[in-house]
């Protein structure tokens, strides 16, 4: 991991720079998911004159609040896409959970004069080379105990949805032998029962959590040079998050060496009035729709001037203060 302004200089001589983001849309889009996608169009802006891409994939699975049987016990895993959101059957959940993030992508690309693509992961997990590098990691011996100990033998770290349902049980340890998943719907509605699955069956959609970003930044065509990872994924010590990332790309170099490995950096960590640290649980950040309320239009010209001072000053922790001073004065 580096600081931004290595980065920026370690990336200027690039004829191209592809700089990604993973977005899981469990709620509304609040301060630290724009700030992250924020840094990532400064990222692009910084390089300098190259072709600079930032990339959104929207991580759009999770373990939905409803259920018609007990989720504690047997839960479900489904692509928000394919759920449709409260009380409106003609909207899905994914649509609902990112709504105006499209109009914040164009305001960045406007503000900082860079490209931004946006990919869904439901699509993402049926190309050919995101499989390939998903059975490379499962077909390496010891792989999987490796990385997490609790896993059995024999097993892996994998969601294999239902075709009929469209879910899957919340126990990823899936028996897979050979480069086949061998599971079971444990949906009391389905009729479907056990069932295998060729993980290069692209027609067919498996879960993976752990995985997700570095089969993406690795294996999926434009490859990350750079990702841009939330100020969450380095709290504690040795398990956080970037710790079983980076367990995770150093497998599959092990796996396939000739593919090289992107630059990580970490956005920061924005604390709310009270010091505690902002999130969607606590209901205590400020989320996209509060910021267009106030400011309108300029909604993004104000959130990039505080992504401006943040990467400026390589702030890993900011202070509701910052905020408060910088983009507005006591209006939360």
């Amino acid at each position: 991991m580096n600081s931004y302004a290595h980065l920026v200089s370690s990336l200027s001589d690039n004829e191209d720079v592809n700089v990604a983001v993973g977005l899981r849309p469990s709620g509304r889009i609040h301060l630290g998911n724009m700030a992250t996608m924020g840094l990532a169009a400064r990222l692009c802006h910084d390089v300098g004159p190259h072709i600079a891409t930032a990339r959104i994939t929207v991580c759009d699975y999770d373990l939905p609040d409803r259920s018609d049987w007990d989720i504690r016990k047997n839960g479900f895993i489904r692509y928000f896409d394919s759920i449709p959101a409260p009380g409106n059957d003609s909207t899905s959940l994914l649509d609902h959970a990112t709504e105006g993030i499209d109009d914040f992508l164009e305001g960045l690309s406007k503000h900082y004069g860079i490209k931004f693509t946006s990919q869904k992961l439901s699509d993402l997990q049926r190309l050919e080379s995101y499989r390939q590098g998903l059975r490379n990691i499962f077909d390496t011996q010891g792989a999987m105990q490796n990385l997490y100990p609790k896993v059995p033998e024999g097993c892996v770290l994998a969601y294999p949805i239902c075709g009929d349902c469209n879910t899957a049980g919340a126990h990823p340890n899936t028996p897979y032998r050979s480069g086949t998943l061998i599971t079971s719907c444990t949906n009391p509605e389905c009729s479907v029962e056990e069932f295998d699955m060729d993980i290069m069956d692209c027609s067919k959609d498996v879960a993976v959590h752990f995985f997700i970003d570095p089969l993406r930044d690795k294996c999926v065509e434009p490859r990350a040079d750079v990702h841009v990872f939330g100020g969450d994924y380095g709290l504690g010590h040795n398990n956080t998050e970037i710790a079983k990332i980076t367990k995770i790309i150093d497998l599959m170099t092990t796996a396939a060496p000739d593919i090289s490995n992107p630059e990580i950096l970490i956005g920061p960590i924005f604390y709310a009035r009270d010091g505690t640290k902002m999130s969607k649980s606590k209901n205590n950040g400020l989320n996209l729709q509060k910021l267009k309320q106030h400011f309108g239009n300029d909604y993004v010209e104000n959130i990039g001037i505080v992504i401006d001072h943040i990467s400026e000053g390589g702030y890993k922790h900011v202070d509701y203060k910052i905020v408060d001073d910088i983009m507005f004065k006591n209006v939360y």
